[in-house]
């Protein structure tokens, strides 16, 4: 059974003729950096493990917290480099 973020993200991906779903660790695996992508849907992680991670060294911003990197992932991955806005909740 698919839960609720999968089956919006399916349902928005409808419309698209052929799209590219896929699941990988961005935080530290460096195996698809090269790639891009016209639309990013996520659910990031909004809270890092105690200690924070052990991110790869190719991210523009020094920081072990997840929600961090994720979100500048996103923005350096992205093909058209458009404003966005992602709630963060602190605690």
């Amino acid at each position: 059974m698919l839960d609720t973020d999968t089956k919006r993200r399916i349902d928005y991906l409808h419309g698209f003729a052929d799209p590219h779903i896929a699941e990988y660790d961005t935080l530290t695996s460096q195996d698809r950096w090269n790639e891009y992508a016209d639309v990013i849907l996520a659910n990031p992680p909004f809270m890092s493990p105690k200690g924070g991670i052990k991110p790869h060294k190719r991210f523009s911003v020094k920081s072990k917290r997840s929600e961090v990197l994720f979100v500048d992932y996103m923005v350096e991955h992205l093909t058209l480099k458009i404003v966005s806005a992602m709630p963060f909740f602190d605690g």
